[in-house]
């Protein structure tokens, strides 16, 4: 639950910062183009892409507008490898979930530069649990509670875009 929150406030981070420097290019279908024309956008800049943030149902697009066009032996050869985990360089990460707790929303897709060049998630307090109850005021309530304090801040907003289906 916590680990979740902080994804989707990760999340709503790089929808803000993606738009203040780099346009929002659109897609009808996933394919090596759009990925490219995503990963353009960071590196005008002089800033390496280094990874896709996917909806897993969108990874799944690409998994199949890019097996299409290979012939059944090489469709093997790329899925033992693990070619579908890596696109023009960059490394895929999913979003957990199918429409179920989703962080990174349905037909979009951001692209992001390395960590030293995006920002910084400072941890001010460890994630520590704490045995919680009420019985000195009379009441049988009792369990844990968790504490954690976090800071997240996107440094370059250059190092951020976003791609939306049309």
């Amino acid at each position: 639950s916590i680990e979740l929150e902080e994804d989707k406030r990760t999340v709503s981070l790089l929808d803000e910062a993606s738009t203040y420097v780099n346009s929002v290019t659109s897609f009808a279908t996933v394919g090596v183009a759009s990925l490219e024309a995503l990963r353009v956008q960071i590196e005008r800049h002089r800033i390496r892409a280094d990874k896709f943030l996917f909806n897993r149902l969108d990874v799944s697009d690409v998994v199949t507008v890019m097996a299409s066009s290979l012939d059944p032996v090489s469709q093997r050869e790329a899925n033992l490898n693990g070619y579908f985990g890596q696109f023009l360089g960059c490394q895929v990460l999913t979003s957990a979930g199918t429409q179920i707790e989703e962080v990174v929303p349905s037909g979009t897709i951001y692209c992001v530069a390395e960590p030293n060049m995006l920002g910084e998630f400072g941890i001010r307090i460890e994630l520590f649990s704490d045995p919680y109850n009420k019985y000195g005021w009379g009441e049988t309530v009792k369990g844990w509670a968790f504490v954690e304090m976090v800071g997240m801040v996107i440094g370059n907003v250059k190092s951020v875009a976003k791609a939306v289906r049309a």
